[in-house]
């Protein structure tokens, strides 16, 4: 039998000048049922994606400007977007976009 990866995807850092760094794998989902989550700050936002990394990847902060790919040479890019919330978790770190 063949299992899927967990982390089938790539993330891509942006520096605010165009270039693209290489953060890790990952696995974006589409916020398909209910895309609104409320931060601490109590305030409710709207988001497109969740992205799902490995426990060890590096925290990005709000703000940061992301692409996801299907590939780890940057082509097949399948979304970009800015960091709404960052959550390290103990078996995988996630963040919404």
């Amino acid at each position: 039998m063949n299992e899927k990866e967990q982390y089938p995807h790539h993330l891509w850092e942006g520096d605010g000048s165009g270039s693209w760094s290489y953060a890790g794998k990952c696995r974006e989902e589409t916020a398909g049922w209910d895309p609104v989550y409320s931060p601490t700050s109590g305030l409710f936002a709207r988001h497109n994606s969740v992205v799902y990394m490995p426990a060890d990847t590096k925290t990005l902060p709000e703000g940061t400007q992301i692409m996801i790919t299907d590939d780890e040479s940057g082509t097949g890019k399948r979304v970009n977007g800015t960091v709404h919330k960052y959550d390290r978790g103990r078996f995988h770190n996630r963040l919404w976009i």
